[in-house]
């Protein structure tokens, strides 16, 4: 008799411990897939998925970069600088257009964007260089990596 005794708590924990994983999937709503029982719930019991932080939704706020718009600070300052500046600048506005910064480039808008679309250049742009400045004003010239977000209105 006192062998059978450990065998059965070894099956009621093992039953236990089935159960707690069988409750612990559960499904994920955004995707409608099934989620994995995880180590938690075998060693500290099945928390309520409800309230664990792997259950509430991600942010749905991205960036500019994260939705592949270009941003002034992070791109289009940098190209304007390597590329228009040296025509448009302080000392030489080649026909009164200066794009110094980000004011004087949303100032002339309308003639960059005519002229990137022309690709009227003395040096002109590169496929990906016209891309960038043209997608960065389709997309409401946003200055900071945050704009995007409040520009999608999230």
């Amino acid at each position: 008799m006192q062998h059978w005794m450990p065998m059965t708590r070894t099956y009621l924990l093992s039953a236990s411990l089935w159960a707690c994983q069988a409750e612990r999937v559960i499904e994920d709503k955004t995707t409608n897939t099934p989620l994995a029982a995880d180590a938690a719930c075998l060693s500290e019991g099945c928390p309520d998925p409800s309230k664990t932080a792997d259950a509430q939704p991600k942010s749905s706020l991205k960036s500019c970069a994260e939705q592949n718009i270009p941003s002034w600070e992070a791109v289009v300052a940098e190209l304007v600088d390597f590329r228009c500046v040296r025509c448009h600048n302080e000392t030489f506005a080649w026909k009164g257009v200066l794009l110094t910064n980000y004011q004087t480039f949303q100032l002339n808008q309308k003639g960059v964007k005519f002229r990137t679309e022309a690709n009227a250049f003395t040096e002109p742009l590169d496929p990906l260089e016209r891309k960038v400045i043209l997608e960065f004003i389709k997309n409401g010239l946003p200055e900071k990596e945050t704009d995007c977000v409040q520009a999608a209105g999230i």
